[in-house]
């Protein structure tokens, strides 16, 4: 069973147009024509209806009806509301790897205990990995099955120790530091019910709220992969989920051998990337919360993004198929560097290609609404050009940052342009971040964090680069999107 719920997106409508049947859509401006059985279909789509039943209402097989829904979720036209709940939810085992945890272990301990799931099918077990202090006793007063590593051994041994006692067919990971919502279980669990998936993680949130740093990484945290669900198989994109909030088919696990135990950091994202080379499928779910706390102060921040960036090099090295890609079409290319050369340059002549390339980019998209009988706006293909060209102005500006940020300011010192290129670039991502992800944070904090961030990672990837002698991880790849 496929139990994906899909829902026509508000502000998306059928029309009929001298017999023809339109799918549009405002903000971004989409029309696309469809055939009657595309609109019974839709009509079905009700955020109620799982994928399944839809499949079994119209005669159709289930995988088509995925890919079409999702084909559409992509254009922006349905949007997935949920899961349907399985009427025999299947046996999990909960592991919580633990090292010195008595600050912290028994909130976790006491939000898996609180979950909204069956308690005949539910096991929860602690590896604790060495720890010196009050952890085992606090595992033992909430009645856990504790398996004692005796000395540190690292979480991906201790995570694959579990998984090797574990009973549950799914094996659940979170973290002692983390908090669970009491549906978070009950939200990511059915995702099993289909027979393709591997692997599914949840969303993410920030345990506190208090300081600046908290406010920041309540909105940038690494762990958190936003609010659109992600369902991918086999394929180069870098996608992955965390092992603070992951569910994983024990079959899966095992049969893969689980994590790497000889990496420290990364090992979830190679986990995931060998979970779907085998075939399985990975999703990500924006519900099925955890809170994680994270680094306390802005030293073990920088400190840990440069950890996760030094995993890159490793990574590429190992899974030589992944690899970064950038959408380039055309004319958003030409209006985006002539946006971020204007910036680069404080001259105004490169928006004269850029003011061009957009025109006739709207053009083309009002043609194109005209050609399948919807009335000519204007407003509206121009709304949808800009923003297409701002778009991708910011996945190069964000690149650029993410990348290449210190190289441009050292580069400075030889030629000036370079600096131009860093204030621009960082002027682009950072304006888009601070306004679409509205962290509550004065713009000055903000950006000294967002930099810091930014260079710590930076840092990170460099070293990981040299001492893999590799920069396999710096490559792009252009994407077919258009």
């Amino acid at each position: 069973m496929i139990p994906l719920r899909y829902r026509l997106r508000s502000g998306a409508r059928l029309q009929e147009h001298g017999g023809r049947v339109l799918l549009t859509a405002h903000q971004p401006q989409t029309v696309l024509l469809v055939n009657r059985a595309m609109v019974r279909l839709l009509r079905r789509c009700d955020g109620l209806t799982n994928v399944s039943a839809i499949a079994y209402a119209e005669h159709l097989e289930e995988e088509s009806v995925f890919r079409t829904c999702e084909n559409l979720r992509q254009r922006g036209l349905v949007t997935l509301e949920g899961l349907s709940s399985s009427a025999s939810p299947p046996s999990v085992t909960v592991i919580v790897p633990v090292k010195d945890g008595e600050a912290v272990l028994r909130d976790c301990l006491t939000s898996i205990l609180a979950q909204r799931y069956p308690a005949r099918s539910l096991e929860l077990m602690v590896v604790d990995d060495g720890s010196r202090d009050r952890t085992a006793h606090i595992a033992a007063e909430a009645g856990c099955r504790i398996i004692s590593a005796g000395t540190n051994r690292g979480q991906s041994w201790a995570r694959n120790r579990a998984a090797q006692e574990a009973a549950g067919d799914i094996l659940a990971f979170i973290d002692a530091d983390c908090v669970a919502a009491p549906d978070w279980l009950e939200q990511l669990v059915p995702a099993f019910s289909w027979a393709r998936v591997g692997a599914v993680g949840g969303r993410v949130e920030s345990y506190y709220h208090a300081t600046a740093l908290d406010r920041y990484e309540s909105a940038f945290s690494s762990l958190q992969l936003g609010s659109n669900a992600i369902i991918q198989g086999p394929g180069p994109s870098t996608f992955y989920v965390p092992t603070c909030n992951m569910l994983v088919r024990r079959s899966a696990y095992r049969a893969l051998g689980g994590l790497r135990e000889d990496m420290r950091v990364g090992e979830d994202v190679d986990l995931c990337w060998r979970l779907r080379h085998s075939g399985s499928l990975l999703a990500y779910f924006p519900w099925g919360e955890v809170k994680h706390r994270h680094r306390a102060n802005v030293r073990a921040m920088v400190r840990r993004r440069a950890q996760y960036g030094s995993s890159e090099a490793l990574l590429h090295r190992v899974h030589p198929e992944k690899s970064k890609t950038l959408p380039l079409p055309l004319l958003p290319a030409v209006g985006a560097v002539g946006l971020l050369g204007a910036l680069a340059a404080a001259n105004p002549s490169p928006l004269v290609p850029a003011g061009v390339a957009l025109a006739l980019d709207a053009m083309m998209k009002s043609r194109r609404a005209l050609r399948v009988g919807m009335p000519r706006e204007p407003a509206a293909a121009l709304a949808g050009a800009i923003r297409r060209h701002l778009s991708l102005a910011y996945f190069l500006s964000f690149h650029l940052v993410r990348y290449y940020l210190v190289l441009l300011l050292a580069l400075g010192f030889w030629k000036r342009m370079a600096w131009g290129l860093a204030g621009a670039a960082l002027l682009v991502s950072a304006a888009v971040d601070y306004t679409t992800k509205r962290p509550p944070l004065d713009p000055v904090r903000f950006l000294g964090l967002y930099i810091l961030e930014h260079a710590g990672y930076q840092a990170g990837v460099m070293k990981g680069a040299w001492s893999a002698r590799s920069l396999r991880l710096y490559m792009v790849r252009r994407s077919h999107a258009q």
